[in-house]
């Protein structure tokens, strides 16, 4: 299936190559299709849902997944989870993996691929989040939507009205692919406007496509948690966080006093070595992972 998804030139690059390698699409098919787990042709029975192999490979070349990277991934419609675990393999442990999936049956179906998934595997990658709301319904306000996200796929056709809250997603310079109406679109966030207005994105077709749609009920209002930093997930962390955590908490175990004074307006005081530590670990579970 993966050579000849390289042969016609579906994938084109060695990192994603790699992590179709890494996944076995044999671990989240339906039951009973296990033996076509690779033909390249798309498989439904009930809810549970794959796409066909080649079209996962042309959106994630459009996606631009980055290797061991801290960036943040949003799966809407997240269906077998499939495609989150081939991104959360590519980009490692220090990043953020999310999916959204509005049937309650195939939430169960992929959490159990997805563990069984990572036992055969015994690779490290990022911790994956399923949460069952309806993709078109998301608080882009809260959670970790509040700060967006720097790529987003949507695994059902979204109507082009419907697209602005998708798109509101996205942090800037981020990246969503997904079927809008009967094309599968890239979309890129360019600017910054608060209102994300039209000219803030750009948009190209990659290539026409038949979707089932996003459902629009039950209306479930869907919030992402904000994940908590915690000293147990510390390593799932970017490396710049880590870094900044390690400085501080050296600063406020060091033996050094510093005594408290008023600053002349051209120094500088380091005030980090007056806060207890028990202080400082409270102040970073209320830190985002983008925070350094």
């Amino acid at each position: 299936m993966i050579n000849n998804l390289r042969r016609f030139n579906v994938i084109s690059t060695a990192t994603l190559e790699q992590g179709f390698r890494n996944v076995d699409r044999r671990f989240f098919v339906p039951r009973g299709f296990e033996d076509v787990a690779h033909a390249d042709q798309p498989l439904k029975d009930g809810n549970v849902h794959l796409s066909a192999p080649h079209i996962y490979g042309s959106a994630l070349e459009a996606l631009e997944i980055q290797a061991n990277s801290s960036m943040s991934f949003l799966n809407i419609g997240s269906g077998t989870g499939y495609v989150s675990c081939i991104v959360a393999d590519i980009m490692g442990t220090r990043s953020s993996n999310y999916g959204i999936e509005i049937h309650m049956d195939v939430v169960k179906h992929s959490k159990n691929a997805i563990d069984a998934w990572k036992h055969a595997s015994a690779r490290d990658s990022a911790q994956i989040h399923i949460i069952h709301g309806n993709g078109l319904e998301v608080d882009a306000t809260c959670g970790e939507c509040a700060m967006g996200f720097d790529r987003i796929y949507v695994g059902a056709a979204v109507e082009r009205r419907n697209l602005n809250k998708l798109t509101a997603l996205l942090r800037p310079g981020g990246i969503l692919v997904g079927p809008v109406d009967d094309e599968l679109v890239k979309v890129v966030r360019i600017g910054s406007s608060r209102d994300g207005d039209a000219e803030d994105f750009t948009q190209q077709v990659l290539s026409g496509v038949r979707f089932a749609p996003l459902l629009h009920f039950p209306k479930i209002e869907t919030v992402i948690p904000s994940t908590v930093w915690s000293p147990s997930i510390h390593n799932y962390y970017p490396d710049s966080f880590r870094a900044s955590c390690k400085e501080i908490l050296l600063c406020s175990n060091s033996d050094y006093v510093q005594p408290p004074r008023q600053a002349k307006p051209e120094e500088k005081i380091n005030l980090a070595a007056m806060l207890p530590r028990v202080l400082w670990l409270e102040i970073m579970s209320y830190t985002h992972r983008s925070c350094t």
